[in-house]
């Protein structure tokens, strides 16, 4: 063999090892450049995420506060208070509404981020491979699971926006009728007090139509039958009183008899829709929860199996869990008030955890690893607060409160 040949041969074979190295070398590259970029917008999105949660909460509880005044001028006030009362809580509603929209714009954004970083990493194999790609799916579940439930919330908000529409028109047709029909029938009073019912008119219009904000399947079909009765009430409520008032009596004696009748067929059950609501609430809540805790358990899992760990490059540490367990304590919260009615009494965290873990979604097998040291609790007559800092952040400081529903 000549020399020329045994230096080619020499060659090839040092080749081919050569190049398989290299290979292996820029595998680990971008194995590690995909787990970087999947830890980085891993904490960045959940404190993103929880940082919009976390600053709503005062809002929220001032629509609280909104609605109790409404519900307490139905008993006594005039029609022009009531309708007032009214105003404020439609348009906390709609301020709801319009946050729980850009919470949804936010997570559909980051959904569609993890998408990407999944699609970067369909082909990585190995320990940290199969954990971008199982923590890539849990996400994105997870944030399925959170969307069905905001869209549950935007809808619920506009039935409850209908509710009070329905209660603030019915009070202004009780009160009127107490002060024209109660006594001998005055057509020129009447009249003069015929604007006193100007917000009825709508129900008149051809192309009036209740808004709840559904695309497909009702959230509660019979509520819907309830709207579509109580337009037809009001409808013939304005239009008899339109014919007192011009002194077509005869019409309106017929239409009088009829508004009277759907009035009393008009029969429903206001606690029944918050009891159903709540239920359906409770039941994407539960799989949030599910999904939420999926996607922690699998952060644990990180330390267990060593991953992170990649020749000559920086180790990959910190994943963002204490934010999200704040958080996860704080929903699951207001999940055990929705199916108990009622708060646990503990004082101490743990034993307060035992409560929650005592109903469906249970958190229990993430006790072990909760950083419960980290999270100041606190359980009073007025309110449950988990207070923390992100593990990746202790400059930024979350208190996450439920305000204690109070007995009647």
């Amino acid at each position: 063999m000549s020399d020329i040949n045994m230096k080619k041969n020499y060659f090839n074979r040092m080749l081919f090892p050569a190049l398989l190295l290299v290979l292996a070398i820029l595998y680990k590259g971008y194995e590690w450049t995909q787990l970087t970029n999947l830890n980085n917008f891993q904490r960045k999105a959940e404190i993103q995420e929880l940082s919009f949660i976390n600053s709503r909460l005062d809002e929220d509880d001032a629509g609280d506060d909104v609605s109790d005044d409404f519900f307490i001028s139905l008993e006594s006030s005039t029609s022009s208070e009531i309708s007032q009362q009214a105003d404020l809580v439609i348009d906390e509603l709609i301020l709801v509404r319009e946050r729980d929209r850009k919470y949804l714009n936010l997570i559909e954004e980051n959904k569609n981020e993890f998408k990407k970083l999944g699609n970067k990493s369909k082909f990585l194999f190995g320990k940290n491979g199969e954990f971008i790609k199982d923590y890539v799916l849990l996400a994105t579940d997870y944030y399925s699971e959170e969307i069905e439930n905001i869209n549950s919330n935007i809808v619920a908000a506009g039935y409850y926006e209908n509710l009070i529409l329905v209660l603030r028109d019915s009070a202004i047709i009780d009160n009127f009728t107490i002060d024209n029909f109660s006594g001998d029938l005055d057509e020129e009073l009447i009249s003069d007090n015929f604007s006193d019912i100007a917000s009825i008119e709508k129900y008149t219009r051809s192309d009036f139509k209740f808004e709840t904000g559904e695309d497909g399947e009702p959230l509660v079909p019979y509520f819907l039958e309830f709207l579509n009765d109580y337009q037809i009430y009001f409808k013939n409520f304005y239009l008899l009183v339109k014919d007192v008032a011009i002194g077509d009596m005869e019409s309106a004696s017929y239409k009088y008899e009829a508004a009277m009748r759907q009035r009393a067929d008009t029969n429903f059950d206001f606690y029944k829709l918050d009891r159903d609501i709540s239920n359906i609430q409770f039941e994407t809540g539960k799989k949030v929860l599910t999904a939420s805790s999926n996607k922690l358990k699998h952060l644990y899992s990180y330390s267990d199996l060593n991953l992170g760990r990649f020749p000559f490059l920086a180790k990959i540490e910190q994943w963002e869990t204490r934010l999200v367990e704040c958080n996860l304590l704080w929903f699951q919260t207001g999940h055990y008030f929705s199916f108990k009615d009622e708060y646990p009494e503990e004082l101490d965290i743990i034993e307060f955890t035992n409560s929650l873990n005592g109903v469906p979604a249970s958190l229990d097998d993430l006790r072990k690893n909760i950083d419960f040291e980290n999270i100041k609790f606190t359980n009073d007559e007025d309110e449950i607060s988990f207070e923390c800092s992100p593990n990746t952040d202790e400059s930024l400081d979350f208190d996450f409160y439920v305000k204690k529903q109070k007995e009647e």
